[in-house]
C-alpha cells in the first residue's frame, strides 16, 4: 500500500548498553552558518596507515575520507573519494610518496589521490567492483588489482605499470580454481608475485605472467579460500595466509605449510575476518566473525581474547606500539560496528578514537518535553549494530552520549513530560521493516523494553502520562490497522472505536484539555473530545489522506494540517477555530515527499522541507501563516537535510539531522519592514528574533536610540516625536542598524 510505504520512506529518513560520551566542539557561536554537532562515529569501510608515519591513518566511510595525524585523537574529513559508490574495499597509499593513494569501491572501480586523498578521480574499471589493490613496494607505480564484476562474482588479475592509467590481464589461465582473493608482492623482489586462490597458494616469479601451483594446503573442508597474505619484510620466504577458516605459515616461501590450530578452537566456523601479523613481536592479531578478536604469541598454540565478541571489527592496522581496529563493511545482515578503537598495550584495554568522524547516519530528532535543553536522537541501518541508535544530548548539542536499542532503526522518540529518564522510541531492525514496536526505558535510555508491536505513531497525555495512545500497521506493507489507549503506563491496551483499515500517522492530545485528542490518518483527520471514546471526522479539502497535523502551543484553534492529494501532489491548510472550518493555503506540486515543522512560539512562521523525485531536498520558510514560502535564504548543510527541528526555547536555533550527523543553525535578526505611524512620531518595525535589550542606531550615531519599545520578538516600535523625525529628512534615505544582545545585527534603509 503506497501510504505506508511513504510511512516507511518517512521513518527511514528522518526514521550497548554501554555508555559512550562523544565530544563535539560545536556551539551556537557563529550566526547564518550550519554547524556540525556529531554526535561523532563513522561507518568504516576502509583503514590505512601511512608507511612514513604511523601515527597518520585514514578511514574512508560513506560519509568522505577522514585523517588523523595524532594516533586517532582527532579525525578531519579531508575529501570523498566517490559519491556515486560510497563503499571502498581497500584502501592503499603509496609507500614512497604519501601524496599518492589509492581506493578500490565495490561498484565503480578504482579511485585515485594525488594530494593526500583530498580530491580523487576514477582511474579504471568504472562500475566494476575492485576487490583488492597490492602495490609494489619497490615500484610503486605497479599495482595489481583484482577486479570482478561485484562483489559476489570471481575475480580477475590485473596489472599496471603507470600507477593505474593502464591494465594488463594477469589472470592464471593454465591452473584450476574457482576465484582469486588475495594478491601480494615480495617486499625484497618485485618478480615475486603470490596469489590466494581456492584452495591453492599460486606464485610467479616473473611478474605475473606464469604462475604455478606451491604445495597443496591441509584445509579442514572442501572450500578453502585464501583471503589474506601476510609476508615478512625481513624475511620474505616467511609468509602466513588465511583461509577464512585457519590460519597457515610457510618458512620456505610456499613449499611445506604448518597449521596453526584457530579452527580447533573454533571448529566448523568460517570466520576470520581478516588478521595481521607483528613479525617484530611474533604475535598475529586475528579478527573472528563470531567471537570477538584474538591473539598468540606462539604461533597457534594458545589465544587470548582481547576484543568481546559482542563488538564486531573487521578492520586492522598496527605498528610497534599500537594496535587499530574499525567496522568494516556489511556482510549479509549482520553489519560490523562503526568507529575505531586504539590499543598500546597488546589489546589489554581500548579507546575509543572517532573523535571527528561523522557519519551517524541519523533517522530522528527531537526535544525532551521535559527539559528543553536535551534533544534525542535515533540512528539507523548501518550503525545500528553495535555501539547505539539512541544518542541524547543535555546541552543542545555540545555533546552526546549513546545509550541502548542496540541493532535497531530508531524513529520517533518521546519524553515523558514529568519524568526525565522515562522515554519511549518507535524502533525496527533493519532486516525486517514488519518488526517496529514501542519500546521504553526508565533509566533515561541505557536499557530498554518492548511495550507494544507494529506501532507506528505514539503520543503521551501531557497531564497524565499513565495514558497513552498508539497507532499500529498490523503488517508492512498493509492497509489495515487500529488505535489503541492504554491506562497503566502501556502495560495493556484497548482498541478505540475507528475502523482496522486507519492507520495513524500523527496523534495531538490539547495540553489544556488532555481528552481533546486529533489524529491525522489514512482515510481522514479525527477529533475525540472524550478521550477517545466518540470520534468525527474533519472535511480537509476533500482530502482523505492526511499526512500530519500541526498545533500552535500557545493556541490549539490553530491547525495546519498536510494532505497528500495525489501522487506527487501535497496540499497544506489550515483552520483557525479547532478543525471546524478549513482553509487551503499552498500546494507543493511534483514532491515525492514534503514535511512541515511548525515555530512553537509564532504560528505564522512554518517551514517545509520538499523533495523532488530524484531526489533533491529544498528548505522553504514562511511568515504568514502558510500562505506564502519563500526559499531559505541561507546556505543548507553540505550533506542536505532529513529532519528539522525548531527549538523551544528559542526558535532562532534550527537543528537538522544530515546523513552525517546533527548540524545546529542559529537564524540572525531580520528586519521585513519599517512603517511610518502617526503623531507622535515613531517607526513600527516588523521583521524576525528580536531580543529584549536590541540596540538600534540610526545613520551614523555611535550611540544607540534610547526610546525603543520591544512588542516581540517580531515586533518593535522606535518613539521620538520631533526628535526622531528630525534624524530622518524627509525624502532622504536613512540607514538604521539593528543588533541583538548576542551580537548579531541587521540593517534596514528607511525613507519617509
Amino acid at each position: 500500500m503506497k501510504i505506508l510505504n511513504r510511512n516507511l520512506k518517512n521513518f527511514s529518513k528522518v526514521s550497548t548498553l554501554l555508555f559512550i560520551t562523544l565530544f563535539s566542539c560545536v556551539c551556537f557561536a557563529d550566526f547564518g552558518v550550519w554547524h556540525y554537532d556529531g554526535p561523532n562515529s563513522g561507518y568504516v569501510f576502509s583503514l590505512a596507515m601511512n608507511p612514513k608515519d604511523s601515527n597518520t591513518l585514514f578511514a574512508s566511510t560513506a560519509c568522505g575520507l577522514f585523517e588523523t595525524s595524532d594516533g586517532g585523537n582527532n579525525w578531519a574529513k579531508v575529501g570523498e573519494i566517490s559519491s556515486y559508490c560510497p563503499i571502498t574495499t581497500c584502501l592503499v597509499i603509496n609507500p614512497l610518496d604519501d601524496q599518492v593513494m589509492y581506493a578500490g569501491t565495490s561498484c565503480d572501480g578504482i579511485y585515485k589521490s594525488e594530494d593526500r586523498g583530498k580530491n580523487w578521480r576514477n582511474i579504471a574499471f568504472q562500475t566494476m567492483a575492485v576487490n583488492f589493490i597490492e602495490i609494489d613496494p619497490q615500484n610503486p607505480s605497479t599495482l595489481y588489482a583484482l577486479v570482478s564484476v561485484n562483489l559476489a562474482e570471481s575475480a580477475k588479475l590485473f596489472k599496471s605499470y603507470d600507477g593505474g592509467l593502464n591494465w594488463d590481464d594477469r589472470t592464471p589461465s593454465n591452473l584450476d580454481y574457482l576465484g582469486i582473493y588475495s594478491v601480494r608482492v615480495n617486499p625484497q623482489d618485485s618478480s615475486i608475485v603470490y596469489l590466494g586462490v581456492d584452495n591453492s597458494f599460486l606464485k610467479s616469479s616473473d611478474g605475473g605472467i606464469h604462475w604455478e601451483k606451491m604445495a597443496d594446503l591441509p584445509c579442514p573442508s572442501i572450500s578453502c579460500a585464501l583471503e589474506d597474505i601476510q609476508i615478512s619484510k625481513e624475511n620474505p620466504e616467511t609468509i602466513f595466509i588465511s583461509s577464512g577458516i585457519e590460519l597457515y605459515k610457510t618458512t620456505d616461501g610456499g613449499l611445506n605449510w604448518r597449521v596453526l590450530g584457530w579452527s580447533n578452537l573454533y571448529p566448523n566456523m568460517g570466520n576470520i575476518l581478516s588478521f595481521k601479523v607483528d613479525f617484530s613481536q611474533n604475535t598475529i592479531y586475528l579478527l573472528s566473525f563470531m567471537y570477538g578478536i584474538f591473539k598468540t604469541n606462539d604461533e597457534g598454540k594458545n589465544w587470548t581474547q582481547i576484543i568481546d565478541s559482542k563488538y564486531r571489527f573487521a578492520l586492522i592496522e598496527i605498528d610497534s606500539s599500537s594496535i587499530y581496529i574499525a567496522g568494516g563493511e556489511e556482510t549479509s545482515f549482520e553489519p560490523f560496528c562503526s568507529g575505531i578503537r586504539k590499543s598500546v598495550d597488546g589489546g589489554n584495554s581500548w579507546s575509543e578514537i572517532d573523535n571527528g568522524i561523522m557519519c551517524s547516519f541519523p533517522r530522528s530528532l527531537s526535544i525532551s518535553k521535559f527539559d528543553k535543553k536535551a534533544l534525542f536522537l535515533g540512528l539507523g541501518m548501518m550503525d545500528s549494530q553495535c555501539k547505539s541508535s539512541f544518542y541524547k544530548s543535555e546541552d543542545k548539542g555540545k555533546t552526546w552520549i549513546g545509550g541502548g536499542l542496540e541493532g535497531y532503526e530508531v524513529g520517533d522518540i518521546i519524553n515523558d513530560a514529568l519524568n526525565p529518564n522515562r522515554i519511549y522510541a518507535i524502533a525496527m531492525t533493519p532486516v525486517c521493516c514488519a518488526s517496529s514496536a514501542l519500546y521504553e526505558s526508565d533509566d533515561g535510555g541505557i536499557n530498554w523494553k518492548q511495550k507494544k508491536s507494529f506501532v507506528i505513531s505514539f503520543a503521551i497525555d501531557p497531564k497524565n502520562p499513565h495514558i497513552q495512545y498508539a497507532g499500529t500497521a498490523d503488517s508492512m506493507p498493509s492497509i489495515s490497522g487500529a488505535l489503541y489507549k492504554s491506562n497503566d503506563d502501556g502495560e495493556t491496551w484497548n482498541e478505540l472505536p475507528l475502523s482496522n483499515e486507519i492507520q495513524t500517522y500523527s496523534i495531538i492530545i490539547n495540553p489544556q484539555k488532555s481528552d481533546e485528542i486529533f489524529i491525522s490518518t489514512s482515510k481522514g483527520a479525527f477529533k475525540t473530545e472524550d478521550g477517545g471514546l466518540n470520534w468525527q471526522p474533519f472535511e480537509i479539502g476533500g482530502t482523505r489522506n492526511i499526512i500530519s497535523l500541526l498545533f500552535s502551543e500557545h493556541d490549539f484553534s490553530v491547525v495546519f494540517a498536510l494532505a497528500e492529494e495525489s501522487e506527487n501532489n501535497f496540499s497544506l491548510f489550515s483552520s483557525k477555530d479547532g478543525g471546524n472550518n478549513w482553509t487551503k493555503l499552498n500546494s507543493f506540486n511534483d514532491s515525492s515527499d514534503v514535511s512541515i515543522s511548525l515555530d512553537p512560539t509564532n504560528s505564522s512562521v512554518l517551514y517545509a522541507l520538499i523533495w523532488s523525485p530524484q531526489p533533491i531536498c529544498t528548505l522553504m520558510k514562511s511568515v504568514d501563516g502558510g500562505i506564502n514560502f519563500k526559499p531559505f535564504k541561507y546556505q543548507l548543510p553540505e550533506k542536505g537535510i532529513a529532519n528539522l527541528l525548531i527549538d523551544y526555547e528559542n526558535p532562532a536555533n534550527l537543528y537538522a539531522t544530515t546523513k552525517v550527523g546533527v548540524c545546529s543553525f542559529t537564524q540572525p535578526l531580520d528586519v521585513f519592514e519599517m512603517t511610518k505611524l502617526k503623531e507622535p512620531f515613531r517607526i513600527k518595525v516588523s521583521g524576525e528574533y528580536f531580543k529584549e535589550g536590541i540596540k538600534i542606531f540610526i545613520g551614523n550615531d555611535q550611540a544607540p536610540w534610547k526610546k525603543v519599545l520591544f512588542k516581540s520578538s517580531g515586533e518593535l516600535i522606535i518613539k521620538g516625536g520631533d526628535k526622531l523625525k528630525s534624524k530622518i529628512p524627509k525624502g532622504k534615505e536613512v540607514l538604521f542598524r539593528f543588533v541583538n544582545p548576542e551580537g548579531d545585527e541587521a540593517q534596514f534603509i528607511f525613507k519617509r
